[in-house]
């Protein structure tokens, strides 16, 4: 029991409130037709909880005791009226490793073919898990990356990696995975074997104890963008969350061709034969697949702001607006 002097802060109201905003790892669906698939995490998993020194002394962060940094991936079949077919881990069940963590499923998963592609964590394992869609069971792994004991998914400093909601993306033989920490990792699913990986640049941290000896409650960011790559044209084109870039590689070797600044939020809308569309908080634009460069800038109409994806549909942009409106873009 934490002595007298220290106390609790109550979370941010935006970690109540803003959950549907913000957790993209529950909020997305992914269905090979038959049955849908979900990942789903208990609230007190997505709260950052801090606890402080009463004479303003340096803090530290904790999980509920009784979470073990678990959610579980669910089937839900669609013929029978969404009963459960299958379920894995879960927050109420017990770890099934020595060191009373879960697994954590990082998003939602990859549907190809019969095979569901899934990042999942384990004790600061980072892997890629194909598991049968069918009944959920696993027919390989691959350890992608490790985390030391303070980024692990069950450091609530993590929470961003927790609400990210990192799914891996699929062309040509090679599954292009985020796993956060400023890396991005392929995988031939030929081999089973890793074809490349791919630093970038984290976006800028403050010091979360330093914060909590300030009496401040200190989260990971969250970087309002897709980070879920795009596979198009040779190249991997992503939005990391922890990063404040659009990063544009080469497909075969995970090599950086260009880089620009997302400006704070940004999504990749689609790509067409030169260019990928993005949105952002107030504009639309084209940037050049060669040489990334912003090909043409269009602007909102004064008050509005994008409001959803948008669609890329052959020679246009459908783009749905706050207010509101559907408006139509010329590429």
């Amino acid at each position: 029991k934490p002595p007298a002097a220290l106390e609790r802060l109550e979370p941010a109201a935006g970690d109540r409130g803003d959950r549907m905003f913000d957790d993209a790892t529950s909020g997305n669906l992914a269905s090979d037709g038959r049955l849908v698939f979900a990942v789903e995490s208990p609230a007190e998993a997505l709260a950052a909880e801090l606890t402080i020194n009463g004479f303003g002394g340096r803090g530290f962060f904790r999980a509920a005791a009784d979470w073990h940094a678990g959610n579980r991936l669910t089937a839900y079949d669609l013929e029978a009226g969404g009963a459960v077919r299958w379920q894995m881990a879960g927050p109420d069940q017990q770890p099934a490793d020595a060191s009373g963590e879960a697994p954590w499923y990082l998003g939602g998963p990859l549907v190809v073919g019969d095979a569901l592609y899934v990042l999942v964590e384990r004790q600061g394992e980072v892997s890629l898990d194909v598991l049968a869609a069918a009944d959920g069971s696993r027919r390989w792994s691959q350890v992608l990356a490790t985390y030391d004991e303070e980024e692990s998914i069950a450091n609530p400093a993590a929470r961003g990696r927790r609400l990210a909601g990192l799914t891996p993306a699929f062309a040509d033989g090679l599954v292009v995975c985020p796993v956060g920490g400023g890396c991005l990792v392929a995988v031939d699913t030929t081999s089973r074997a890793l074809a490349w990986a791919c630093s970038y640049p984290r976006a800028a941290v403050a010091d979360p104890r330093r914060q909590a000896a300030g009496g401040e409650l200190a989260t990971a960011p969250i970087q309002r963008s897709d980070p879920c790559p795009v596979i198009a044209r040779g190249r991997v084109l992503v939005t990391p969350y922890d990063a404040d870039l659009l990063l544009c590689l080469d497909a075969r070797t995970g090599s950086s061709l260009w880089s620009l600044p997302a400006r704070g939020q940004l999504r990749i809308t689609g790509v067409t034969d030169n260019a990928v569309i993005v949105t952002g908080r107030s504009a639309v634009e084209a940037v050049d697949l060669d040489t990334g460069r912003v090909a043409w800038h269009w602007p909102c109409p004064e008050g509005s702001h994008p409001s959803g994806r948008g669609l890329v549909t052959g020679q246009t942009v459908l783009l749905p607006l706050d207010s509101p409106e559907l408006v139509e873009i010329n590429l």
